[in-house]
């Protein structure tokens, strides 16, 4: 089947339009790929139509939309090849350290992480459109996971990988990725700084070498509070490991901001050697995690941790990240009482039923953030559909070895931005090398002090605190910072599942209240013989008594003010300027109408003046099916009051909602102020 040409069609009724002709054999096919307006369907050849949703299915089946790897291949140079194997070696002697520091957040083995950041970044390679994004394990995900961790039930780690990444493909499939926008920044924000918060607090005890604290899955705060209890117990040993970890990443992290590391300089005859030097340090920067947890292992390894006195990093790597393990149709599980407990028990329980809907939730909010971020930094657009689709394929594949959920990594994202990466192929490249460190260097991760893991996961974490949003939004928007406050509290209160929960309900709720407030207010013109309603915003059914109320109580309060006997008549004339209003539903017009009636039974007319094409189109379509609603709807101040005026005579619009008396030409959206109206009243009621 082959596109024979493209055509245009234009008609005095309607715009252009562009029809694809198609041949496939003796037939020939045609469809619109442009629809104009007073056209329905496609056009047809052969009295035969194209069918629509077969077009549909090509477009999104377009292998070289599907399998962006494509397009990175053609055109692939040596300056790419290079740019590629330099960031993904870089990006693998980080994401080791990296993924074992992880096992510790997580309580399982550091194959779990080490599994996802394989698998998710060659499955990538093949699927993914973000050339910056480096995908796999996260500490978010990797905290959420320590909950299964503590039950026991590894097996229902992979299972909710897999469910993962089913949802992701479902995301992907029918582009449902719009949903996600209702996710405020600010609750994503609040979720990892509540995150970072709750991993630091469970790595002070390892820093400190508290090792009398045994159960970590307490709230954080309660955590705290049993490790202040317990502060005289300090391992002085792992102590000063940890600090003395804790200093030099900090020295190195401090470097890196310099200015002299990012300005543009001239050097002298000594420009070589500092040239020279600042590259050292720029690497140096990058490795500073492999560069901290190696000199712990030689200090371990050197003089011994019996003699030193400090705790090692309980495991290791077995060598077998990449042994595929069985689906988990059964799985068991430790729980309180040390009995078993099959999926449907595990599924009763709340930090589960919990993990089902912020696990998924949580991997596309980082998938998006991230990618759409670095996407904006380095000049390139992502195809949120194919980034869907890439991830849940990433997760169901890496179901079936160890692992837990991927997401984005915005730590060795940056790693692979500073790199100046070329292609998504560079994930591909980055496996590759950290499979090779697994299998070579695996024996040298046994002399890993344990508080020097915790330094470099405390810094790793600590600078995605996001200080900077909690005192803006204390400034700027109170609902934003109420919506932070309570999602750290419950993080560290209760569990990092119900915080993030609690944070997306408290912001939908904030995102509602305007719809039931819609600050409706009047104003009086000509001695209150005029009066004209405004609205801030558009109406949806939430106001539907409230702007009801309000039309009723404002006339039943200004009548008892008023009466004719005192010279003091009723209003002739109530305008709704519709200006504001972008949309409304029936239990508006519902409201609007029985207003309506309620003032003109009272002998003041009742008139719309200036809506949008939206509700245009609304009260278009109510008129087809209800004939029995009459309303007046002018384009303008002017008309409305010419239609008061002569109401009795042609002039008048009584308009009914049908299809034949529907008269709403487009007119003047200009504001008129409270002078020109009066002089216009004025003009019609000398």
């Amino acid at each position: 089947m082959t596109t024979a040409s493209i055509a245009s069609l234009s008609t005095p009724e309607s715009k252009a339009m562009e029809y694809h002709h198609v041949t496939d054999g003796d037939k020939k096919w045609s469809f619109s790929v442009r629809q104009s307006e007073g056209t329905s369907g496609c056009s047809y050849e052969n009295s035969r139509a194209f069918p629509r949703l077969f077009v549909t299915i090509l477009s999104f089946l377009s292998p070289e939309k599907r399998l962006p790897v494509i397009k990175s291949v053609r055109g692939y140079s040596w300056n790419k090849l290079c740019r590629d194997l330099l960031a993904g070696l870089t990006v693998a002697l980080t994401t080791v350290p990296y993924c074992i520091a992880l096992s510790s957040i997580s309580g399982l083995e550091p194959d779990y992480p080490l599994g996802a950041s394989i698998i998710g970044n060659v499955v990538y390679a093949l699927l993914g459109t973000a050339r910056d994004l480096n995908i796999g394990s996260t500490a978010a995900v990797a905290l959420l996971m320590k909950v299964y961790a503590d039950m026991g039930c590894k097996e229902y780690v992979r299972f909710l990988t897999l469910y993962t990444g089913v949802i992701e493909i479902l995301f992907g499939v029918l582009q449902l990725s719009p949903l996600v926008n209702y996710v405020s920044p600010t609750v994503l924000s609040a979720f990892i700084t509540t995150t970072s918060l709750t991993i630091i607090i469970s790595q002070l005890k390892s820093f400190l070498g508290l090792h009398l604290i045994s159960n970590s899955s307490e709230p954080s705060a309660l955590q705290l509070y049993h490790l202040l209890n317990n502060i005289t117990h300090i391992n002085w040993s792992d102590f000063i490991m940890g600090l003395l970890s804790l200093t030099t990443l900090f020295l190195l992290r401090f470097l890196a901001t310099k200015n002299k590391l990012h300005k543009k300089q001239t050097y002298s005859k000594t420009g070589v050697m500092k040239s020279g030097l600042l590259k050292i340090i720029k690497g140096c920067v990058l490795m500073s995690n492999v560069i901290v947890m190696g000199m712990g292992c030689a200090v371990v390894y050197i003089f011994g941790h019996e003699i030193l006195n400090v705790t090692l990093v309980r495991g290791g790597l077995d060598g077998k990240v990449l042994e595929p393990q069985p689906f988990p149709f059964h799985m068991s599980a430790s729980v309180t009482d040390n009995r078993t407990a099959c999926v449907n028990e595990l599924l009763g329980l709340t930090d589960v039923e919990f993990g089902l809907i912020t696990v998924p939730l949580l991997a596309m909010l980082f998938t998006i953030a991230v990618a759409k971020s670095f996407g904006r930094k380095n000049d390139y657009r992502i195809d949120v559909t194919q980034e869907f689709l890439a991830f849940g394929v990433a997760n169901v594949t890496a179901s079936f070895f160890k692992s837990f959920p991927i997401a984005a990594s915005i730590s060795r994202t940056a790693v692979n931005s500073h790199c100046k990466v070329a292609t998504p192929i560079s994930g591909l490249f980055s496996s590759v090398f950290v499979v090779l460190i697994v299998l070579f260097a695996s024996s040298t991760l046994h002399y890993i002090p344990q508080s020097c893991l915790s330094a470099v996961t405390i810094v790793s974490v600590l600078f995605s605190i996001d200080v900077h949003t909690v005192r803006t939004t204390f400034y700027a928007h109170k609902y934003d910072f109420i919506v932070i406050v309570t999602t750290i509290l419950a993080g560290l209160l209760m569990s990092p599942q119900l915080s993030l929960l609690l944070g997306i309900l408290i912001s939908l709720l904030f995102l509602l209240i305007p719809m039931s407030r819609p600050n409706p207010r009047i104003e009086h013109f000509r001695d209150g013989r005029l009066i004209i309603a405004r609205f801030d915003h558009g109406l949806a059914f939430p106001a539907s008594e409230l702007l009801l109320d309000f039309f009723i109580e404002h006339w039943q309060l200004y009548s008892s003010l008023r009466s004719p006997e005192e010279g003091k008549p009723i209003p002739k004339l109530c305008i709704v300027d519709m200006n504001n209003i972008h949309q409304i539903d029936y239990s508006i017009l519902h409201s609007f109408v029985t207003a309506k009636e309620y003032f003109e039974s009272r002998g003041t007319h009742f008139v719309f003046t200036r809506p949008s094409s939206a509700v245009k189109m609304f009260l278009t379509t109510v008129a087809k099916n209800n004939l029995a609603l009459t309303l007046d709807v002018l384009d303008s101040f002017e008309d409305a009051i010419k239609c008061y005026r002569h109401r009795k005579k042609t002039l008048r619009k009584q308009t009914k909602y049908s299809s034949m008396s529907l008269r709403l030409n487009p007119g003047t959206t200009s504001l008129i102020d409270s002078h020109e109206m009066q002089s216009l009243y004025a003009s019609l009621y000398p």
